[in-house]
């Protein structure tokens, strides 16, 4: 017999439950409470739970915070992965792409 958190919760990157998981999930996706108790059959009340433990073992106070942390760390992988597989740019790339941005932001003026 196994004691302590399921392997699926132990392998999990903030030692999240299969419905903790499951709920950050509808989180990121912009759920409310209410659509995610009706979409996992559960009450409004148990969900609240579920997303106040999200919450704490993200280690984060709000869903706009927990919304934040996953782009910005969706963001760095993918800048990361981009930046390894990409060659460097030449100097000259990088003045047109400044002289782009200088041209559209005065032109929305």
């Amino acid at each position: 017999m196994q004691s302590g958190p399921r392997q699926s919760t132990r392998q999990d990157p903030f030692s999240l439950t299969l419905r903790e998981r499951q709920v950050f999930e509808l989180i990121v996706a912009g759920l409310s409470n209410e659509t995610i108790a009706r979409r996992l059959h559960r009450s409004e009340r148990t969900v609240e739970h579920h997303v106040s433990a999200v919450l704490a073992k993200v280690g984060v106070r709000s869903r706009t915070e927990l919304i934040a942390r996953v782009s910005r760390e969706a963001l760095a992988a993918h800048s990361d992965s981009e930046f390894m597989s990409r060659p460097a740019r030449t100097t000259s790339q990088d003045s047109s792409i400044q002289k782009r941005s200088l041209g559209a932001s005065t032109a929305s003026r």
